[in-house]
């Protein structure tokens, strides 16, 4: 009697339990921590197309590294349990480990990215007994100046701007009343828009324009205006100064909110 024979016919990977463990490219591609794993999606194929090895613990995190041209994206970031940071990159049409980030003493479970000239650890940034669920980077509008902005337990999302090599925070951003869970940038229109969700059920909008100099009041005081927050940042003997305002709040979600994401934009 011939032996059975054992064929694979499918194999799934399903993606683990945390809500930043997921990111669509703009090429297509959807990658997602699986185990220790980084998988690659494929909708066009309905099928995983890589898998990325390379962490030794669970992976938390995972954000393409867009590019400012809306192209396909060719670096990839993933953090995980092991409090390791991997940056991939794609070379000869496949992602290959490219930079292995350390210091972290914990898992890793927030990280964006933007394409700068060099890698390397700037700066640390503290925040004593709390912690950030999200964080999101982003250009200053009309300047190559990074912006981090960094949701937590507290309630309130910090900013930091990178002045003389350093990160410093200029603002802090309240509304929310529970912790808030995701924060994303978009630039629209030379401006940044910030899109901030939460427990409260809530997403509030906030946008941050480059104040080109003092303004004149030219309206009466029966004139509804909303209040803004400003920030100087002084490099070089050169100022810059930014506002930041509330631009809508979106209610509808009857339950926490747990993530929140623009629509890419796409160049024809």
């Amino acid at each position: 009697m011939a032996a059975p024979i054992i064929e694979t016919c499918h194999v799934a990977c399903c993606a683990n339990r945390t809500p930043n463990v997921l990111s669509w490219g703009r090429g297509g591609l959807i990658a997602y921590g699986t185990c220790n794993s980084v998988a690659l999606y494929d909708p066009q194929e309905k099928g995983v197309v890589a898998i990325l090895n390379g962490h030794t613990g669970r992976v938390n995190t995972v954000q393409w590294v867009h590019r400012e041209d809306c192209g396909r994206e060719t670096h990839l970031v993933s953090g995980a349990s092991d409090s390791l940071l991997i940056v991939w990159e794609v070379q000869d049409g496949k992602f290959n480990h490219c930079v292995e980030c350390v210091g972290h003493t914990g898992p890793v479970c927030a990280v964006d990215a933007i394409h700068l000239d060099n890698t390397e650890c700037t700066h640390t940034i503290s925040f004593g007994s709390g912690f950030m669920m999200d964080v999101s980077l982003a250009w200053l509008p009309g300047s190559r100046v990074p912006i981090l902005a960094c949701g937590g337990d507290d309630c309130r999302i910090h900013l930091y701007a990178q002045c003389n090599g350093q990160f410093r925070k200029v603002l802090s951003l309240q509304g929310h009343e529970d912790w808030i869970r995701g924060v994303e940038w978009a630039c629209v229109d030379g401006d940044l828009l910030l899109a901030s969700c939460a427990q409260d059920c809530l997403i509030r909008v906030w946008r941050l324009v480059a104040k080109s100099g003092p303004e004149r009041n030219t309206q009466d005081e029966r004139t509804i205006r909303m209040t803004e927050d400003v920030f100087t940042l002084t490099e070089n003997d050169a100022s810059s100064a930014f506002a930041v305002t509330l631009e809508s709040v979106l209610a509808g979600h009857e339950n926490k909110v747990y993530g929140v994401h623009w629509q890419p934009p796409v160049i024809k």
